[in-house]
């Protein structure tokens, strides 16, 4: 028959083994909860830097077409106005215009230009975000967890079998003592 305390240490063994495994389960669940909350986040970050750059894209442009749309009414003022004045100072004054226009156009571009490299890096920061915020997922691993429970009850097995062989040892002095002192009181 099994002792009262062993069968304590095999449910308990067993409940640890239980637990362990739920706690492993649990961290592994929370981990991948965690990237995902993770890619969630990059994928939102994506999608509002690109339509950011769309913004400022379409903003940019019609600056361009506004700009051009104010040079040729400013050419064609020039050209109405200018019809008393000479050749050479109509075409200097179109060409500072021009340079002017030219200028301006140039910065709108180098603007869009700096948004979109700005814009690739911050994409490239997104990944990288995500990859800072993504836990590592454990592995649950029952072998290991079994043989930890194992380990526990063939330690609690060691010392009721030590406390019993030990007992027995004890009994075992006391009969060779009371045959040793048959009368004594108390087998001694």
């Amino acid at each position: 028959m099994c002792s009262p305390e062993l069968v304590v240490a095999a449910v308990s063994a067993g409940i640890q083994y239980q637990q362990s495994m739920q706690e492993q389960k649990t961290a592994q669940d929370t981990a991948k909860r965690q990237n995902a909350l993770a890619l969630r986040n990059r994928l939102n970050q994506e999608r509002m830097e690109g339509l950011r750059i769309r913004q400022v894209g379409v903003q940019q442009q019609s600056k361009l077409e506004r700009t051009a749309l104010d040079a040729k009414k400013a050419r064609a003022t020039v050209k109405t106005a200018a019809e008393n004045i000479g050749g050479g100072a109509l075409d200097r004054l179109l060409s500072d215009y021009y340079r002017q226009e030219g200028n301006y156009n140039s910065v709108i571009l180098n603007n869009l230009e700096q948004e979109r490299a700005q814009s690739s890096q911050n994409f490239e920061n997104f990944v990288t975000g995500q990859e800072a915020n993504q836990a590592y997922i454990p592995n649950v691993d029952p072998v290991t967890t079994f043989a930890s429970a194992a380990v526990s009850f063939g330690q609690d097995y060691l010392g009721y079998r030590t406390g019993q062989l030990e007992r027995e040892r004890q009994q075992k002095i006391a009969n060779q003592n009371l045959g040793k002192y048959p009368n004594a009181p108390g087998g001694f």
